[in-house]
């Protein structure tokens, strides 16, 4: 990688980028950099960066176009409304010194030094460095943060009003580690670290068990689009005391429900109403889906099941909003013969709480392909499995 940052390796880069522009496979590009002089494992580098870049420029945005990458740091990387929308936070709260522990190809780190903030980036690996200093440079903050090599809780924390941590989910071949006490920093190192700094942020998997949560934390789960893209504990002075909430962000609207939104009364269990909700990944994860049935007057089909059905139809950002135009007992031939009958000629599958593959049973209807396309919905409810025909509000 530090053969890539040097002017020449960057040159070699831009070289290959306007290949790649021009169409060129990554075979292609290589053999046209090596016949060109380039040193072959450069060369491999800056094909390697190209796709990289533009991998992240399809998840993240163009405002990343001139950052370079580790696949793993790339893999991590906080999406930039994100990381903008914490660090405003941060900001908001008046603190100016900041730690990012971790700090990978620099997004978080970034982010704060645009908001006003200091910050002290750390991360043991001495590639992932030089990626984000970097882009640090290509976002023009380098002046507002100090990069260093090393174990990010050996740091100095002097004088640091906030810690920022994103511990590694995966190791060194990529896979995903699944067990909390398995990242780096664990789980349990990071809880540690909260009661030793006036303020902490922490990024975690949208997937952290609910019984790990600390109750001295708000626990966050953050949607941007359709994607549950992250978990956010913040402590200390960035805690609003409402315990586990979502926030969901659709260009640039943000929507957020908490505990403080639950109604007293648990929901209750019923049939199949007028109209069916889809609660947002977020508003699930959170294990806010009471919020959809108070805010629609609906109740649930299974009280283990985040489907809400009400006979009112109200428009929510927390949930997709469908009718329900027929129901039919959850068996291929009956579903087959009433999609039929109705002129459908492909199907889109939806599931919860049945044990099937919805392509294969999209398969098994066998539907001709020609006329419109319906929606299923195949749930568990108080009568057993359905299959619920529904339209989009």
């Amino acid at each position: 990688m530090a053969a890539l940052l040097t002017p020449a390796g960057r040159e070699v880069l831009r070289r290959a980028t306007d290949l790649s522009s021009g169409g060129g496979t990554e075979l292609a590009i290589g053999t046209r950099l090596r016949t060109e002089g380039v040193d072959p494992d450069l060369a491999a580098l800056a094909v390697g960066q190209v796709r990289l870049r533009e991998r992240a420029v399809e998840r993240l945005g163009a405002t990343v176009a001139d950052w370079v990458w580790t696949p793993a740091a790339l893999e991590q990387a906080t999406r930039p409304d994100v990381s903008t929308r914490r660090a405003t936070r941060v900001a908001d709260a008046g603190l100016r010194q900041a730690a990012d522990l971790g700090c990978g190809a620099g997004s978080d780190a970034i982010a704060l030094a645009k908001a006003g903030l200091d910050v002290h980036a750390i991360d043991l690996d001495a590639d992932v460095v030089a990626v984000a200093q970097h882009n640090a440079a290509a976002a023009g903050v380098s002046d507002r943060i100090t990069f260093t090599v090393g174990d990010a809780l050996a740091a100095n924390l002097s004088g640091i009003d906030v810690v920022m941590i994103d511990p590694a989910r995966r190791d060194s071949n990529g896979r995903r580690l699944m067990r909390p006490e398995q990242w780096s920093p664990t789980y349990s190192q990071l809880l540690a670290l909260s009661e030793q700094v006036p303020s902490l942020v922490a990024k975690l998997a949208p997937g952290i068990e609910h019984r790990l949560l600390p109750p001295t934390a708000d626990t966050e789960w953050i949607q941007h689009g359709d994607d549950l893209v992250e978990a956010t504990l913040w402590f200390g002075q960035l805690s609003r005391h409402v315990g586990r909430a979502a926030v969901l962000l659709r260009g640039n609207a943000e929507v957020s429900v908490s505990e403080r939104d639950l109604p007293a009364i648990p929901p209750r269990v019923g049939e199949v109403g007028q109209f069916l909700y889809e609660p947002h990944a977020a508003v699930i994860r959170a294990g806010l889906v009471g919020v959809v049935c108070d805010v629609v007057s609906g109740w649930l089909l299974d009280v283990a099941i985040a489907y809400v059905t009400s006979d009112d139809y109200v428009a929510t950002p927390l949930a997709s909003s469908y009718r329900v135009i027929a129901e039919v007992p959850f068996a291929i031939k009956r579903l087959r013969a009433e999609l039929q009958q109705r002129g459908y000629g492909n199907a889109i599958i939806k599931k919860r709480g049945v044990a099937v593959d919805p392509e294969h049973i999209r398969h098994s209807l066998r539907l001709s392909g020609v006329g419109p396309t319906a929606t299923v919905v195949l749930t568990r409810t108080t009568r057993g499995p359905l299959a619920l025909l529904v339209e989009t509000m």
